[in-house]
This record gives structure tokens, sequence and C-alpha cells, in this order.
């Protein structure tokens, strides 16, 4: 009898989700309930995890972005809320496994939110981060969408050559905003190094991905204009390029583990941020 009704339960509890599931402006309705319980300083870690694996299983790759486009969804202050739920569980958690289980909920949230509204949910999550290390993974996912819009646009241009009007894609200020925010803080100076290395790294990643892109042809050569090229080399990359090499110096004439680690820190940025000046210098040539 107890089996009987744990599958007539469970199979209850199927035909209800996938119910919700075909059903987009559904399935954004029970999201958005997520937000309460992840939120919420009532409820155990335990049940905020059994949420977190209900959110998952809700959350699937059915709801297309082609659909995503052509579907009413909530207002962005509703998207935003519960995605700032789960940045909670993701920095307050007790355990990693739990950690990275919020991780793949924010990833996967994301990837359903309308194209449209994506990079302004992402700029808007980046601008109220009060955390570098989540900054960071927030800059590279914003990456990870720049990737997948320039991988859509060469598509549509390869099959249609007439599409390629040589316009700026309409998420490239957004991104140069955001890579200005960290490489350029608006409490001016560049960033610190010492306690922002991480998000000043994956920045960097961004905005070599941006250069790259804009030096592949007419779709984007006009990512990066005459003048905001200039800036970039000089208000961003070079007083950048300072502070590492006074980093460097002192930790020459230092040492110690405190300096060891530091300098483990600074090699990728040095590396990035060298390959971001070359990229600049090249293309200022042909200005």
């Amino acid at each position: 009898m107890h089996d009987d009704m744990s599958k007539y339960a469970g199979a209850e509890f199927e035909s209800a989700l996938k119910e919700v599931q075909d059903n987009c402006i559904r399935k954004w309705e029970a999201i958005n309930m997520f937000r309460y319980v992840l939120s919420s300083v009532n409820y155990s870690w335990a049940i905020k995890s059994h949420s977190l694996d209900l959110l998952l299983t809700l959350v699937d790759d059915k709801c297309s972005e082609e659909t995503n486009d052509h579907v009413d969804f909530p207002c962005s202050t509703q998207i935003f809320a519960i995605l700032k739920a789960i940045e909670r569980v993701m920095i307050a958690a007790p355990d990693t496994l739990m950690r990275k289980k919020a991780f793949s909920a924010l990833k996967r949230v994301i990837s359903v939110v309308p194209s449209t509204q994506r990079f302004d949910i992402l700029q808007a999550l980046i601008e109220n981060s009060m955390f570098p290390s989540l900054t960071a993974i927030l800059l590279d996912l914003v990456k990870n969408e720049v990737l997948r819009e320039s991988r859509r646009a060469d598509q549509v241009n390869g099959s249609d050559r007439s599409q390629d009007s040589g316009e700026s894609p309409p998420w490239a200020s957004q991104v140069l905003e955001l890579v200005e925010l960290i490489l350029r803080p608006p409490e001016g100076g560049p960033p610190c190094l010492r306690d922002h290395s991480e998000e000043v790294l994956s920045a960097l990643n961004l905005l070599r991905l941006i250069l790259i892109i804009d030096s592949r042809g007419s779709r984007s050569a006009k990512m990066l204009r005459d003048e905001k090229i200039r800036a970039v080399y000089s208000e961003w990359l070079l007083p950048l390029r300072s502070v590492v090499t006074g980093i460097q110096s002192e930790l020459e004439k230092d040492g110690g583990d405190d300096e060891n680690q530091m300098a483990c820190l600074l090699n990728p940025v040095q590396l990035v941020l060298h390959r971001c000046i070359e990229l600049v210098e090249e293309k200022m040539k042909g200005l």
C-alpha cells in the first residue's frame, strides 16, 4: 500500500512538473517562488539545498531562446531578485557542494532569460556585487554570452552577407562599461590588485575577447572606435601595467609566503594584460 502511494505521488509530481516545464510563463512563476525560500533566514540549509535540486530540475534547456524572445516574461526586477537569492546561497552556503549547486542554478536561470534582457541582468548583478570573487564569476558569464552572441552573428552573416552592416553589436557598449568599471573604478585610479586580482583577471580576459572579435572583420569594426581604443590604452591598460610593475618590484625586494601568494595571483594578470596591450597597439597602428 505504501509503495503504491509513493508511486502515485511520484507520478503526480512528474506530471505537474512537466506541465510547468512546458509552459514558460508558469515556469517563470515557479522560478520566482524559489527566491522566498533561498533568501529567507527561516529555512534550513537542507531545505534550501532541496529547493536548488528542484530548481535545477525545473529549469532545463527545453525553453529555447527563440521561444523566450516571443513570450511575456516577468519584469527584470523579479528576475534580478531570484538571481540575488541564488547568489546569497553561493556566498553563504556551509559546504562546497551546495555552493557549486547554487552556481549551476544561477547559470541555468540566466540561460533561460530572454537574450534581449540577459546583458541587462548580468550588468545589474555585477554593478551590485560586493564580493570580488563573485564579480569575477559574473564577468566570466558575460564573456560566455559575448562568445555566444559573436558566434550567432557569424552564422547569420555567413548565410546572408547583407546582414553585415558594420554596426557595433547592441551589447558592446554594456560590456565595455563593465570592463571599465573594473579596470578604471569610479573612485579613480587603477584597481587594487591585492584585493581585486580575480575580477581584474576576468575583466582583462573579457577585454581580450572583445579585442579579438573586433579585429576579425567589418561586422565588428566599429565596436571600439578610435577615441575608445585610445582611452582603453592610456586610461585602462597603461595605469594597470604601472601597478603590476610596482608590485613586482616590491615582491623582488621582500619575500615570504604572502609575497609568493601575491606573485601567483599576479602572473596570470600580467600575461593577459600583456596580450591586451599587444592587441590594442596593433589596432592603434591602423588609426
